[in-house]
């Protein structure tokens, strides 16, 4: 709860309410990690478990009712409720050091109503620790190009890993990654056709390159759930295809992967067909 010491209670005449904003954060963090998904269950958790919340905070009142939970938090400040979020994840994980980050854009199934739309979170992962690291969240899908620097300014990711598909590949956001003393994996694809073709260019004549040694190559094999995935990732410093002007525009690419993902299905009714995936 310290961490969110900071977040200012949006009522007005904070004398006259029975619930202290502090008694409420605790109450719906502690439920929704115990899976409540609306205030109604976070509100029945709260009542369930008010003997073991009262071993941190008084709760003279009980519990407050689903519609004092929903109408508080709609009237918490987004950006320093985010802030507060983000400062507790880091003392989960004070250093991000040698892990990886997985930024990634979701829209939330349910969240749309006739007069609002579906909500659109980007969010930071890290799968290390297995918690979320932090969230913004956008208009759109299309929004996430600007949502991504935001979420990258709350995180310290120094000596980190960041990865993002292809909706992050930019030249802005890979400067701020570096900038934050991180390194990155980002996808690309015809959203960047010039880089796109100048990497699958590198990786042409692959069985050349395999053996002159300039391409690298690791094979792994996933058995699970009736189908074989064989993982092909295939990897190149050598930066000669992207020519000097792209050199200049991304000047901190150190290497190129290509990843060849081949399934076969080997039960069931689909036994025997097979698909393939180059990224």
């Amino acid at each position: 709860m310290d961490a969110f010491d900071s977040l200012e209670d949006p009522r007005r005449r904070l004398a006259s309410c029975d619930y202290p904003l502090q008694e409420l954060l605790l109450t719906a963090l502690c439920a929704i990690s115990s899976g409540a998904d609306d205030w109604v269950e976070v509100a029945i958790w709260g009542k369930g478990q008010i003997d073991w919340l009262r071993r941190f905070l008084p709760f003279a009142n009980g519990i407050a009712s689903h519609d004092t939970f929903s109408r508080v938090f709609a009237l918490l400040d987004a950006k320093g409720f985010e802030a507060c979020f983000i400062d507790w994840m880091e003392r989960l994980c004070p250093s991000l050091r040698g892990h990886a980050i997985h930024i990634d854009g979701k829209s939330l199934r349910g969240s749309h109503n006739g007069c609002q739309a579906m909500a659109h979170l980007v969010s930071a992962w890290d799968s290390a620790a297995g918690v979320t690291l932090g969230q913004v969240k956008t208009e759109s899908k299309s929004n996430e190009i600007t949502a991504i620097p935001q979420l990258l300014s709350l995180l310290d990711v120094r000596g980190a890993t960041v990865t993002i598909d292809a909706m992050g590949c930019q030249r802005e956001i890979v400067k701020q990654i570096t900038d934050q003393g991180a390194d990155f994996i980002i996808a690309v694809k015809n959203n960047q056709p010039t880089l796109a073709q100048a990497v699958e260019l590198a990786f042409q004549d692959e069985a050349q390159g395999l053996q002159q040694g300039r391409l690298q190559q690791d094979i792994t094999l996933m058995k699970d759930h009736g189908r074989l995935e064989t993982r092909r990732c295939v990897v190149t410093r050598d930066l000669s295809t992207l020519g000097s002007a792209l050199k200049s525009a991304w000047p901190d690419i150190r290497s190129l992967v290509m990843v060849h993902s081949q399934r076969e299905f080997t039960s069931g009714a689909h036994k025997g067909q097979a698909s393939s995936e180059w990224r």
